[in-house]
């Protein structure tokens, strides 16, 4: 397998560089997450999910929640990672 830390420490810089801001992060990760195949759901809207699929949420600009459903949970379980969007974000206040 060839060595790709090069280009994945490329892309990490890159998004850095686009996401000053929580907002900016979620913004972005909702494309790279759109260009990865996942579908947007809206809170508060009924939802069609299909065993398989990938979605995502934003909320109020500033969060973002993204999940497959695989097998059956009481066959498989869950499993959640979970992060924030406060850092990188550089406030200075007088």
């Amino acid at each position: 397998m060839p060595d790709d830390s090069a280009e994945i420490t490329r892309s990490l810089l890159e998004f850095i560089d686009a996401s000053p801001t929580p907002f900016h992060a979620v913004s972005n990760m909702a494309v790279r997450l759109q260009a990865a195949g996942f579908e947007a759901l809206v809170e508060g809207e009924a939802w069609s999910l299909s065993l398989g699929g990938s979605y995502y949420i934003v909320r109020g600009e500033s969060s973002l929640i993204a999940f497959t459903l695989g097998e059956p949970i009481a066959e498989s379980g869950v499993a959640m990672v979970g992060a924030h969007t406060d850092s990188p974000n550089l406030l200075i206040k007088p």
